[in-house]
């Protein structure tokens, strides 16, 4: 039900329902799609739990001291749109939390809703004033290194992801960094139940989430299929071009251990996951200064010829089996 009933429910018809927080947006105006980042660093006397109910327009991820600790929010609409709600067991002394929020406008997925860019944070008892959005002193910033690419052949998914590490603000996460300014404050949050539905145009009517939490766990690596120097690229996978010689550093690779390429050295390297896995793909690097990684996911490969078409053409390219790899074409979507 909604944390603030008992103090909202006797309100005035205008004001019947208001959170005592508030929605906060950067401090300028930016056109989606983009990315950002909400910071609120604050002392605890001792320690204590904070309650607190969060939300975003149009996704989030909240991290506590540099540690991821949710996503959201649960997707609805306007007048049904949900809060995530956590309870933090906290330690006197310093804290540091910050939430990313996506924006991608006209070009998020085809299931995702969107009123206007914000992102609302709202403890209860005596911890609003301490980390309250609209209230406590929380900074915002937009981020650098995010760039959007037309979804392409997943047209019902949203816009493809183009990282640029040499202008991501790295440490952001653990809210590090220049830039940061104090966000800007906009409309309460409003209880859902409670608020005129006169206002359901011109703010977010808040419900909790009904759903638990997204599963999550590391996903087994999987096999290497292929290697190929793709310097030139070809069209289709075939074993006279795999490096055998290379497999088992790639394989290992998927398992932790280091991989080094050298300077000017391309590869396309086919990854069997054995299963069928929605993901975050995490990767980590060093040095390569200008490199560039692109990671593509299928269902299965393509068999060879015809186009990727929607509508059932007969010329549209057909999907192998789901194991298949030889003499079979990549069409994945992915981002770089």
């Amino acid at each position: 039900s909604d944390p603030y009933l008992s103090i909202t429910r006797e309100q005035p018809w205008g004001q019947r329902g208001e959170w005592p927080c508030r929605w906060i947006t950067l401090p300028e105006a930016t056109e989606a799609p983009f990315v950002a980042a909400y910071r609120r660093r604050f002392e605890l006397p001792r320690a204590a739990e904070l309650r607190l109910h969060v939300t975003a327009d149009e996704r989030y991820e909240l991290f506590l001291d540099g540690e991821r600790i949710g996503r959201g929010s649960e997707r609805g609409d306007s007048r049904n749109w949900f809060y995530e709600t956590y309870a933090l067991e906290l330690a006197a002394g310093a804290h540091t939390l910050v939430a990313r929020v996506w924006t991608l406008g006209i070009q998020a997925p085809t299931a995702q809703i969107t009123l206007l860019h914000g992102f609302l944070c709202s403890a209860e008892g005596e911890f609003v004033n301490l980390v309250g959005t609209g209230i406590a002193d929380w900074e915002a910033m937009r981020l650098g290194g995010y760039g959007f690419l037309s979804s392409g052949m997943a047209w019902g998914t949203g816009a493809r992801l183009d990282m640029d590490g040499a202008t991501y603000p790295w440490g952001v996460e653990a809210g590090q960094g220049e830039g940061w300014a104090p966000a800007k404050t906009l409309l309460p949050g409003v209880n859902g139940d409670l608020k005129s539905h006169y206002h359901a145009n011109r703010t977010h009517l808040l419900k909790p989430a009904t759903l638990p939490a997204m599963f999550e766990a590391p996903v087994p690596p999987g096999k290497i299929r292929h290697v190929e120097d793709f310097a030139v690229p070809r069209e289709c996978v075939e074993a006279a071009n795999h490096l055998a010689c290379e497999a088992a550093g790639w394989q290992a690779l998927l398992k932790g251990a280091p991989l080094t390429l050298p300077a000017h050295t391309t590869r396309r390297v086919i990854v069997d996951l054995d299963d069928y896995y929605c993901v975050y793909p995490q990767l980590v690097t060093s040095g390569g200064r200008g490199a560039v990684v692109s990671l593509k996911w299928a269902e299965a490969l393509f068999e060879k010829g015809g186009k990727v078409s929607g509508g059932g053409q007969s010329d549209a390219a057909r999907k192998a089996a789901r194991d298949a790899v030889e003499g079979k074409r990549l069409l994945g979507v992915g981002s770089q």
